[in-house]
């Protein structure tokens, strides 16, 4: 990553103190243009089946990032429980106080692309497409956090057909997950993590 004018701590002290953030603030603590940097990066390095890459980035910026949140609330009323809906209302109130928003989609005519090539392992192309995604997610998530910004893993439903009426993205674009960035207004609680050693079998 130094090629792009930035130095890291090792990967292991990235993933180990990876956090969500939910408190973001309107600003970013490096220059905007890195954001594309980091997610050109990230597609770059993620491992694709077959080497197809099947996931697609928008970075959301400004009004197109008040935008996105004003259309997740439209979906509020369709939850039922209150106390989910409520927990939700302010998960989108916090996301939207960001200085921008990462979608995550999955170009579903690539997988299908993919699928017609490799008929017997159709169902897998799909489920490898999906792995990738979530590489995907990690590797910004780790290089965004590195760069100072607090960051968070959404996935509030838009209404049908959004991205494409309101943003000209494909139809074959699908809505994977959102990812709010912004500054740090204040750091989370310690995490208490699992032992991971426990869930490990080792045999020789």
């Amino acid at each position: 990553m130094s090629g792009y004018g930035w130095t890291t701590r090792s990967y292991a002290d990235i993933i180990a103190t990876r956090r969500s953030i939910y408190d973001i603030a309107d600003d970013l603590p490096f220059e905007e243009a890195r954001l594309e940097q980091v997610c050109a990066l990230a597609l770059e390095a993620t491992p694709w089946a077959e080497g197809v890459r099947t996931g697609r980035l928008v970075i959301l910026l400004g009004r197109q990032h008040q935008l996105l949140w004003e259309l997740a609330a439209q979906g509020l009323s369709q939850i039922e429980d209150a106390d989910e809906r409520g927990a939700a209302e302010l998960q989108q109130e916090a996301s939207a106080n960001g200085y921008g928003t990462l979608l995550v989609c999955e170009d579903e005519d690539e997988v299908r692309r993919l699928q017609e090539r490799h008929p017997s392992r159709s169902a897998q192309m799909k489920e490898w497409s999906q792995q990738s995604l979530g590489i995907l997610q990690a590797h910004i998530w780790g290089m965004l956090e590195e760069l100072g910004a607090g960051v968070s893993l959404q996935h509030h439903p838009l209404p049908e057909g959004a991205l494409t009426r309101v943003w000209g993205l494909p139809t074959t674009w699908r809505l994977v997950a959102q990812m709010p960035f912004g500054s740090f207004n204040s750091l989370p609680a310690v995490k208490q993590t699992i032992p991971g050693a426990q869930d490990i079998k080792v045999f020789r």
